[in-house]
């Protein structure tokens, strides 16, 4: 049996483009917000990490549009030593970019 060291985290599905190669199977084209409960998150993942997980990568919709992803992401590298990425279309303004350069 293999080792699972993996985990993707959907932070939402809104989306600042509409491309037509996007993943949204079972999606109705309807942007809704996923509430995303921080402090359970980073419980849940750091659970996760005890028991072998090594990277996380979040994703969406566009996870930059998620208010709350750089106050993880923070919370996240003070407790474990996971790798952290993201999967993002590229479209932000400056002030996303400070928000996740001031979480760090």
């Amino acid at each position: 049996m293999s080792k699972i060291e993996y985990l993707r985290v959907i932070v939402n599905n809104k989306c600042n483009l509409s491309c037509f190669f996007c993943h949204r199977e079972g999606e109705r084209c309807v942007d809704r917000l996923i509430d995303v409960d921080q402090e359970s998150l980073v419980k849940m993942i750091n659970i996760l990490a005890e028991c072998g997980i090594r990277k996380v990568k979040f994703l969406g919709g566009e996870p930059t549009l998620c208010r709350q992803l750089p106050d993880i992401i923070s919370d996240l590298c003070q407790n474990n030593d996971l790798y952290i990425s993201m999967i993002t279309n590229g479209v932000v303004t400056k002030n996303v970019i400070d928000r996740f350069c001031d979480a760090g």
